[in-house]
């Protein structure tokens, strides 16, 4: 016995080392190095079961990481130019198919967009992050943002998200799988180390992380310190956009997504740290009805009416993921959307009654710096407080029943930057739920 160390060694067995303690009432604990133990009592004393062994370690998770913690990145995707975006019928053109005898010509006119990605802890528990993850595109050439489209996920504790990995989870990376000038990985095979990385005007100790596939490569930038991402570059060949014909084409298209940080911060929110509405565990539907359409001067409006139908798919204690469609009198299709809703929402679907009752008309919620949006408080009355949101060229107004927290109303108004003084306004209500 050495320390806390017990060996044991049997004549026809192999030695078996133990750590040991005793428990305040003598007994004596040994515990194997699998984690499993046995307690060892004075004779007459009852006997106790064998202790469990400790729980599983759960995934690393940043200490940053919680609800109305918001990173911003600039992002810019593509089909790069001189790649092949598709296949388009030409008389003349150079690929001739042998089952229908029509020619095509390559299209190899590079598209790409660029804007500003948010990504924002929504909520966070033992299973999921929840992630609310707007994209501004940039409008002109003063990069005016726009909200153009939502990419709200449910991520992974050990990832979120791929926009964290832990200190501790790098740190094993860098020592299992170090990257090697002379020796190329196999195809899929994580490879990192150690590097400085310039991002939102700072130098970082990081850790570099490629993987590259058949037809795919992608590199990831990590701090050190926190685990944010600070980087993704991420390259992908795949078959062209094919028009009017079926089979396959000897050539690929090259699409690009770059993700750079540009800074983060936590949002004060006065719905951060009070319990959701009562309704928030049973509630299964939400539907809208409205209208949309375009106003300005000169122009006699003409609103189609729209309808919105809005699905729980998941929950947990405090959050939502949904699924939803819209759709507009006259519309050929459809459109679908997800969307998540928590805590760290800006705002959520519901917001608690006494929250609402707290707050005063010119209250300022949230002020962005990067991308310039404004969230204050708007109106209050008996029924409803608005809150408005308001942009360099857009205004959102949510209103919210004060006796339960329900989301009643949306209201959009979206200036063209095109067609000056014409405005896309888009209103809703609540008509059902259950």
């Amino acid at each position: 016995m050495e320390g806390d160390t017990l060996t044991i060694e049997p004549d026809s067995a192999p030695a078996m080392a133990f750590k040991f303690h005793f428990t305040p009432q003598g007994a004596l604990v040994l515990r194997t190095a699998d984690g499993s133990a046995m307690t060892l009592t004075r004779p007459g004393e009852e006997r106790r079961d064998p202790l469990p062994p400790p729980p599983a370690p759960g995934p690393l998770v940043p200490d940053w990481a919680k609800p109305g913690y918001r990173m911003t990145y600039y992002m810019m995707t593509g089909q790069l130019a001189g790649s092949v975006n598709g296949w388009v019928a030409d008389e003349e053109g150079e690929w001739e198919d042998k089952e229908t005898k029509k020619r095509y010509a390559r299209e190899r006119v590079g598209r790409s967009s660029q804007g500003l990605l948010q990504v924002t802890i929504a909520a966070i528990d033992k299973q999921f992050v929840v992630l609310a993850e707007p994209f501004y595109l940039f409008a002109d050439e003063m990069r005016t943002p726009v909200l153009t489209s939502h990419m709200d996920m449910l991520g992974s504790l050990e990832t979120g998200g791929d926009f964290w990995m832990h200190p501790q989870v790098q740190a094993r990376l860098r020592e299992s799988n170090p990257w090697t000038k002379d020796k190329p990985p196999p195809a899929g095979q994580m490879v990192a180390r150690a590097a400085q990385w310039t991002a939102a005007n700072q130098t970082f100790d990081a850790t570099t992380i490629t993987v590259e596939g058949d037809g795919y490569r992608t590199f990831f930038a990590f701090d050190q310190a926190s685990g944010r991402m600070l980087s993704l570059r991420r390259l992908l060949r795949q078959a062209p956009d094919v028009r009017d014909r079926t089979g396959t084409l000897p050539d690929s298209v090259s699409h690009a997504t770059f993700i750079e940080f540009l800074g983060a911060r936590q949002l004060d929110l006065p719905w951060l740290a009070a319990p959701p509405p009562e309704w928030t565990p049973r509630v299964q539907s939400f539907s809208y009805r409205g209208q949309t359409g375009m106003q300005g001067e000169g122009i006699v409006p003409t609103p189609s009416p729209v309808a919105e139908e809005v699905l729980v798919e998941r929950r947990g204690a405090d959050w939502l993921f949904v699924r939803g469609r819209s759709a507009m009198q006259g519309a050929v299709a459809e459109g679908g959307f997800t969307a998540v809703s928590g805590p760290g929402s800006l705002p959520p679907v519901g917001i608690a009654p006494e929250v609402l009752a707290r707050l005063k008309v010119g209250q300022e919620i949230d002020r962005d710096p990067f991308t310039g949006f404004t969230m204050r408080v708007g109106h209050v009355d008996g029924q409803v407080v608005g809150l408005v949101t308001e942009g360099p060229l857009q205004s959102f107004g949510y209103y919210f029943d004060r006796q339960q927290g329900f989301l009643v109303r949306r209201v959009s108004h979206s200036r063209q930057p095109n067609v000056p003084g014409m405005v896309m306004v888009n209103d809703v209500q609540l008509t059902a739920w259950r």
